[in-house]
């Protein structure tokens, strides 16, 4: 028998016209029976965020640096508002001028923002109570730093138009931002969000134990040196992964427009690679290694120092005007001698000194996973004067970043050939990976001979000279000290020459003849006690105290056995 699909169709459409409503009523009265209730009574209206969850950022052990989260925002509808509703709202201890609201553009005033449940409750239950208008409450997503100051200068952050900023956000915006899709007219759940298609997923290199770590004693140490600003970048030797990167000071990216607000865009900018500096003695190292691979000095050689020595019109002295008398090349380096430095540059031809140089990367831009990086083509040290040549050998009239320091010093640990720096480990979205960090390093730059003198040099500098302070017990550290002098066009002062104030740092690296990192730290205007607990070469200590530790790298030497040999 055959049956007539026409006749029942009318029966057919009114079960399914039926079994929509029933789910309706049971969506409304029973699975988001609170949600449509409040809706019913213009508490909440949702905010339907048109694309994708923004992909998570995280440091390489897994933890959670920024992802999206939802928060509860608080806004007042001017048109539906009235003189009970702003009463109503300062008796919560909310701050509203009613100026403000009148005077914006928009019909919606958001009064506070991340509302805690609790306050949630409160505002909802205490409005119906009293029949207030104009109260809004919207659910909406937000980036969130669960970290809040940690890394931030690395981070960066995503704007009102969920457009990263700064950092790591603005670098990689284009694989985190989620995918997009059409605008819709009417009010959906923000859980909808969640089945749009995320952006991907950016594994950093930062180790956020070593970060944290880093950061603490950089804090630590502001309290007694009550330095202008600092900086800490820590390598991995074999790699160049960037470990660890802090600027302080650092900012919430949680609350960027607290910052924004007050004009301060400055608190935003990382330091390590968009600002230059003139580096100071930490350049003699690289100026005795290009001497040494030039064949142009030995170590055994010997230099008398008077205290002073006059270049073209210049009279150059030593810290503190101190006279050495008879030393080799080690002791140069060991108890950073600027006149001696003198003399092994002026062994050195100009275009020689700049052709190393220029492999290094001082005059280039830095290949970096950081946007905003700087860097300077230094004109004036090429222009060829003697005196330039002299004061650049110790790092003066010469300005590079602290990456692009940090990134010459890498010949050191990698055998004459320099390591690229990066900080991104991997983008990765369902599986799948988009991008890949890899190890990257320049042809040869130092022989490895060269290199072996340098290392047993700088050991020297931290087991007998001004780098005592940065050594840990039971391991070889070589690095070495600097303090450089700011000019005063860097102060912002309208003058010529250079003021009292310094730059102090420390490079160094740990185990001297296996390392596992490189690190420097850098500090703007220190105010210095010599007799005291803090000082730059403590906080590397403390810093590769723990790295070593962390990593259980076993010592180079028993401690009761001082004769072992290196």
């Amino acid at each position: 028998m055959r049956i007539n699909f026409t006749f029942y169709l009318p029966l057919i459409l009114f079960l399914l016209i039926w079994a929509l409503l029933l789910y309706k009523i049971a969506d409304v009265q029973i699975i988001n029976k609170d949600y449509y209730k409040a809706l019913a009574l213009g508490q909440i209206s949702t905010y339907f965020n048109n694309s994708g969850e923004r992909g998570d950022i995280l440091a390489s052990n897994g933890e959670l640096l920024a992802t999206d989260a939802y928060f509860k925002n608080l806004y007042l509808d001017k048109d539906k508002a009235n003189e009970n509703t702003y009463k109503f709202l300062k008796e919560l201890g909310f701050e509203i001028n009613e100026k403000d609201v009148i005077d914006f553009p928009s019909s919606l005033y958001l009064v506070e923002e991340r509302l805690p449940e609790k306050k949630v409750e409160e505002v909802n239950k205490k409005a119906k109570e009293k029949g207030i208008e104009g109260i809004i409450i919207r659910t909406e997503s937000a980036r969130f730093y669960p970290s809040k100051y940690v890394a931030s200068k690395v981070l960066g952050f995503v704007n009102k138009d969920g457009i990263g900023e700064y950092g790591i956000e603005k670098a990689m915006q284009e694989y985190l931002k989620g995918e997009q899709i059409s605008n819709f007219d009417v009010d959906v759940s923000p859980l909808l969000t969640k089945k749009l298609a995320k952006g991907a997923n950016v594994e950093l290199t930062i180790n956020y134990d070593i970060q944290m770590f880093a950061e603490k004693i950089i804090k630590q140490a502001q309290e007694f040196l009550e330095f202008k600003s600092a900086q800490v970048i820590v390598l991995d030797a074999k790699t160049g992964e960037v470990l660890a990167l802090v600027d302080y000071p650092n900012f919430d990216p949680n609350n960027f427009s607290y910052y924004a607000n007050q004009g301060d865009l400055e608190i935003f900018q990382n330091s390590a690679i968009q600002k230059l500096y003139e580096p100071g003695s930490v350049m003699k190292p690289l100026t005795m290694a290009i001497a040494i691979n030039e064949g142009r000095i030995k170590p055994e050689d010997t230099f008398f120092d008077p205290g002073m020595v006059k270049v073209s019109d210049r009279i150059i002295k030593n810290y503190r005007d101190r006279s050495w008398g008879k030393v080799n090349m080690t002791n140069i380096l060991e108890y950073s001698i600027n006149t001696g430095i003198v003399f092994v540059e002026q062994q050195i031809p100009h275009s020689i000194f700049l052709n190393y140089l220029d492999a290094l990367g001082f005059f280039k831009e830095l290949d970096i996973d950081l946007p905003g990086a700087v860097f300077s083509p230094n004109n004036s040290l090429k222009k060829g004067y003697d005196v330039n040549f002299a004061t650049a050998a110790f790092g003066q009239g010469i300005e590079i970043t602290p990456m692009h320091l940090i990134k010459a010093y890498t010949v050191f640990i990698n055998e004459g050939k320099m390591l690229t720096p990066y900080i991104i480990k991997k983008v990765y979205k369902n599986g799948e990976i988009l991008y890949e960090g890899e190890k990257r390093e320049s042809s040869r730059i130092f022989s490895k001979e060269t290199i072996n003198i340098l290392n047993n040099m700088l050991v020297s500098v931290v087991e007998q000279g001004y780098g005592k302070r940065a050594k840990v017990e039971g391991y070889w550290v070589a690095g070495k000290t600097g303090t450089a002098q700011i000019p005063w066009r860097n102060l912002g002062e309208d003058k010529i020459g250079y003021s009292d104030k310094v730059i102090s740092s420390f490079i160094g690296y740990a185990p001297a003849h296996n390392p596992k990192f490189l690190m420097l730290v850098k500090l703007d205007q220190p105010k210095y006690d010599y007799n005291q607990e803090w000082s730059v070469t403590i906080i590397f200590h403390k810093i590769a105290k723990f790295i070593l530790d962390y990593f259980n790298i076993p010592p180079d030497y028993d401690i009761n056995n001082t004769s072992a040999n290196k």
